[in-house]
């Protein structure tokens, strides 16, 4: 495990709303990476889309960072929503019931 097997790919979309795309693994030793980018797009935005599909794997570290960025959101009074969670990742937000704390959208083309 290491910041190696994450990968965040940024982009604006069309309507000028921040896709973040999350691939890999969401632990421990990577989920500092996923933090320092959201604190940095949760003060430049106020429309965060996190694009959970290719995430292969989250573990509790990286559970905490997504419950820490969307309380930081509501506060800001910025939009954070999460798209297509994986298998994996859904497993996780369920299992915990931390899906009702976010808003889950399907993808984009559904």
């Amino acid at each position: 495990m290491s910041e190696e097997n994450l990968r965040i790919v940024v982009t604006t979309d069309p309507a000028g709303v921040i896709v973040a795309s999350v691939a890999g693994e969401l632990d421990i030793v990577s989920a500092e990476q996923l933090r320092n980018l959201l604190r940095r797009v949760l003060v430049e935005h106020t429309d965060i889309v996190l694009d959970l599909s290719e995430v292969t794997f989250c573990d509790c570290s990286g559970l905490r960072v997504l419950r820490a960025a969307g309380r930081a959101a509501e506060h800001a009074g910025t939009r954070l929503r999460l798209r297509s969670p994986s298998t994996a990742m859904d497993r996780i937000l369920k299992a915990t019931r931390a899906e009702a704390a976010f808003t889950i959208e399907p993808p984009p083309n559904a």
